[in-house]
């Protein structure tokens, strides 16, 4: 009586079963459809019921039958758990559903058979048969998903195949392909996939490489290792059909092929393009069906689908790339930039910097990534403004600029910008201007001494006239015979004039307007002849100069009495900073090469200069001195020396602690000359034609050159000039020397020069100039070109007379 229930019971368990399911697919009609009740709740009612009934004392046959029903119960709620949540069509349910009952039919004879041994042998207590139950359906619900999933599978093999499996693993695709960025993985997942569903023996995909014209696997499935890195040139005929191949081509098998890296032969292979915008970019490869061999028709549609699907994949996967690699050569322009750039959020962190920033900063990325800016780089109110929060009326922001003075000798020029008026990112470029700055500075400083140097040109220049008359007629008085008082004042105002030319010479110096003589020189000489001569003046005002000469110091073309002239004003400069200090003073003078030049550094310990002065100090007129202490033109005469031979002068100081002025003159060196024959005076007479605008200075060379005997012939502009000479060619008396001036009214030198050489070219060597105005280019220009003799204004009666026998001489 108690097996009959049972079994009655088990049959009617397995009916039950098939009833809920069809009832379950009947009311759902969806296949997204969620379960009737949480797993949690299944388990613990599976679990449960058959160890709380077990417990129940009853006679044998009753607790016998009792047991079966209710295990049969949990077996049928375990069973129903591993449905999955999407329910399948109708066809494959009920398929699936018999497949269940068979199990849970299985598992309740187990169970009975379990039951009936042990009591056969000896009665089993509550609690052992409490344990017993409970450990044969954790055992069942272990087991009973994958003896499930096998046994429905082993099913659908052997009845007529079913779309939902294939569409199940299509969407499943679908699903995962646009999240691949590795396209490895999916072909795998892809082949095994198919493999499994379609029942296909072996299955592969490859991909072109880079060239376009060769095919390389990526990943198999039922091959050996030695297909996984199968490859085909453009020559083989799978890639040749590739490449030819149309979408609508039907013969997808290449029957003449021969097997190749560990794979069979390709005529009985299914062949499935992956195309991507009607170009191939990669092939399946399927092996026969493996229980009948030929694939079907909706099997090869399913096929072609999955190379859709990874089409799709392989454009995702390319575009990451391009994408990619757009970041990588981003990151790498980012990082190559000389400008230090960073990138900083609403709060002020600091989310990305350039190699570049962390160079200029002097630190590494942990210090800089995730800390506030503005304690990287100190920043003003105006760059804290526009890394602000957005305005709220929405009015776009400019970019800011500002200079930074970092660590005291570095300038770094800073722009901030926002990457858009809406945005919360702040963008900050750093700059290194410090050379730039320079550059700027000495050009401001060039530009500022060519202005004055006009200025003072101008000045010089007409200082330079009447100062030629007062030097000359003084000293031609002093030859006359007159009082001795009389000589002596007249020897004052010679004095007088020729200090006041002195000084013209010293403007035109700042102007640099003198012609530089260069010779080879010492420059260590240069230093030690300059030290002796003032080292017993400073020490009789306590100042020590003490002189490190470095013996490897090359010689170079320089101007001598001009760096002498830069030299003692450095020294008077330093013992004009050392004059009020009470401690020990001293000055150090230093020699020392540089690549490709060599240095001169003057170094006191006086109270040095004011930082913000620094770049002021070469300044014309500019002085730190006190009122009558100084002129503020022998820096800015220093400056001009110094680039006039192509080389920089700049000052070094911390207060406290002295100046520094550090000399740069490159290296240059002067081929072999030949020595210039000496000319000797002479005193023969000449007939001299002097066109000279100013009457006093014409008077002067009339005064000095005719009691030599020499003839004169005077003009007042150029164009006077050339008819006094017409005029006197045509008597015959062309002169043996023309002393004109460059500057003048209506024609002046040059113009009469070249109108000379013109219409009488045997006279274009019987030239002498005479100019007080040397320093515009044109001028320059002129006298460099023609190489004739030229006197400088104001000159004395002895230079005249000089230069007037040097040009007879020439002539001749």
């Amino acid at each position: 009586m108690g097996a009959a229930t049972g079994a009655v019971a088990c049959l009617a368990l397995v009916l039950l079963w098939y009833a809920f399911v069809a009832l379950v697919i009947a009311w759902g009609g969806q296949p997204t459809l969620p379960r009737p009740a949480p797993s949690l709740a299944l388990i613990a009612a599976a679990l449960g019921i058959p160890l709380l009934t077990a417990g129940i004392r009853l006679t044998p046959a009753s607790s016998y039958s009792l047991e079966i029903t209710v295990l049969s119960a949990a077996t049928a709620l375990a069973a129903h758990m591993v449905l999955h949540r999407d329910l399948p069509p109708l066809p494959l349910a009920r398929r699936r559903s018999l497949g269940y009952a068979l199990i849970t039919l299985l598992a309740t004879l187990l169970y009975a058979a379990l039951v009936s041994g042990a009591r056969q042998a000896r009665p089993v207590p509550g609690a052992g048969l409490i344990l017993a139950a409970g450990l044969v359906v954790i055992g069942v619900l272990l087991v009973l998903p994958g003896l499930t999933d096998r046994f429905t599978l082993w099913i659908e093999r052997r009845l007529p195949p079913s779309g939902y499996a294939a569409r199940r693993m299509v969407q499943e695709v679908a699903v995962a392909a646009p999240a691949v960025l590795d396209l490895e993985p999916l072909a795998a997942m892809i082949l095994e996939r198919t493999l499994q569903t379609l029942d296909i023996r072996w299955g592969l995909f490859a991909l072109w490489d880079h060239t376009g014209r060769s095919l390389q696997a990526v990943a198999a499935r039922g091959l050996s290792e030695e297909a996984q890195q199968a490859q085909w040139g453009p020559e083989h005929p799978l890639t040749q059909w590739l490449l030819t191949a149309h979408e609508d081509t039907r013969a997808r098998c290449l029957p003449d092929s021969q097997p190749s890296a560990g794979l069979p032969h390709l005529d009985t292979a299914w062949i499935v393009p992956v195309r991507l915008h009607e170009e191939p970019v990669g092939v399946f490869l399927y092996g026969p069906h493996g229980k009948s061999g030929a694939l079907s028709a909706t099997e090869r549609n399913i096929l072609d689908l999955l190379a859709n699907e990874t089409a799709a994949a392989v454009a995702n996967a390319r575009l990451f790339d391009q994408v990619a690699r757009a970041r990588r050569e981003w990151l790498q322009t980012f990082d190559a930039l000389s400008d230090g750039i960073f990138l900083h959020d609403r709060q002020g962190r600091v989310l990305r910097a350039n190699r570049a920033l962390a160079r200029l900063m002097g630190r590494s990325f942990e210090q800089i990534i995730g800390r506030p800016w503005f304690e990287i780089i100190p920043a003003g109110p105006e760059a804290r403004a526009m890394c602000a929060p957005p305005l709220e009326n929405g009015q776009a922001r400019g970019a800011t600029e500002y200079d930074l003075r970092w660590e005291g000798q570095r300038t770094l020029h800073i722009t901030v910008s926002r990457l858009s008026d809406d945005d919360e990112f702040c963008v900050h470029v750093v700059r290194d201007v410090t050379d730039e700055r320079a550059l700027q500075g000495q050009l401001a400083q060039a530009e500022k001494l060519a202005a004055i140097g006009q200025m003072l040109s101008g000045i010089a220049h007409e200082l330079n006239n009447p100062l030629t008359t007062i030097i000359g007629f003084s000293e031609l008085l002093q030859d006359a015979n007159v009082p001795d008082e009389v000589r002596a004042d007249l020897e004052r105002i010679s004095r007088q004039a020729k200090r006041s030319a002195r000084i013209v010479q010293g403007l035109l110096a700042f102007a640099r307007q003198g012609q530089m003589q260069l010779t080879e020189v010492d420059v260590n000489a240069l230093v030690t002849q300059v030290v002796e001569s003032e080292q017993p003046r400073l020490q009789a005002r306590g100042i020590a100069l003490t002189l490190q000469l470095d013996p490897s110091l090359p010689c170079t073309l320089a101007d001598a009495g001009q760096l002498q002239q830069v030299l003692l004003n450095l020294l008077a400069n330093a013992e004009q900073a050392l004059a009020e200090q009470q401690s020990e003073r001293c000055i150090h003078i230093r020699t020392q090469p540089s690549p490709g030049a060599l240095r001169i550094a003057i170094a006191d310990n006086g109270p040095g200069i004011p930082r913000h002065l620094l770049q002021r100090v070469f300044d014309p007129f500019f002085t730190t001195k006190t009122v009558g202490k100084g002129t503020g033109l022998g820096l800015s005469i220093c400056y001009g020396i110094v680039r006039e031979h192509g080389g920089r002068i700049w000052a070094e100081s911390e207060p406290e602690q002295g100046a520094t002025f550090v000399i740069e003159l490159p290296v240059r060196h002067a081929g072999t000359t030949p020595p210039v024959p000496a000319t000797t005076r002479r005193s023969e007479r000449r007939r001299i034609l002097v066109v000279e605008d100013e009457t006093l200075i014409a008077a002067l060379i009339r005064r000095v050159l005719e009691p030599a005997g020499h003839e004169l012939l005077t003009a007042a502009d150029g164009e006077q000039g050339l008819a006094a000479l017409a005029q006197a060619c045509a008597q015959g008396h062309a002169p043996d020397l023309i002393v004109a001036d460059l500057k003048m009214p209506k024609l002046d030198g040059p113009g009469f020069y070249a109108r000379v050489v013109r219409d009488y070219p045997a006279l274009a060597q019987r030239f002498l100039f005479i100019t007080g105005d040397t320093i515009r280019p044109e001028s320059q220009t002129f006298l460099q070109s023609t190489r004739l003799p030229y006197l400088r204004k104001p000159f004395t009666v002895q230079e005249l007379q000089e230069a007037v026998a040097k040009a007879g001489a020439r002539e001749a």
